[in-house]
């Protein structure tokens, strides 16, 4: 693996996940106002319900992933990090 060569995302960056799926939803209902399709049947309001379903289901998973990628950056710097100070001290 190739250690990262910057920091992990800072936490300040998760208010950018809903703003991005905001507009990820916005782009997708003004496509169904202008084409008149919805671009993914999920989204349909005639579902009821469960179209609320699916767009907390999305924002959750994109909070998973943002924690996920955190997670593995800070890992591997932390791992990196020691290894490098570990070679520098046997120099």
């Amino acid at each position: 693996m190739v250690p990262p060569d910057r920091n992990h995302p800072h936490p300040r960056y998760i208010p950018t996940v809903p703003t991005n799926e905001g507009g990820y939803l916005g782009v997708a209902y003004i496509t169904r106002a202008t084409i008149g399709i919805y671009v993914y049947s999920f989204l349909n309001p005639d579902k009821g319900g469960i179209v609320a379903a699916y767009i907390v289901g999305i924002f959750v998973g994109a909070l998973l992933i943002f924690a996920i990628v955190n997670g593995v950056a800070w890992a591997l710097k932390r791992t990196t990090r020691e290894k490098a100070d570990a070679d520098l001290s046997t120099v």
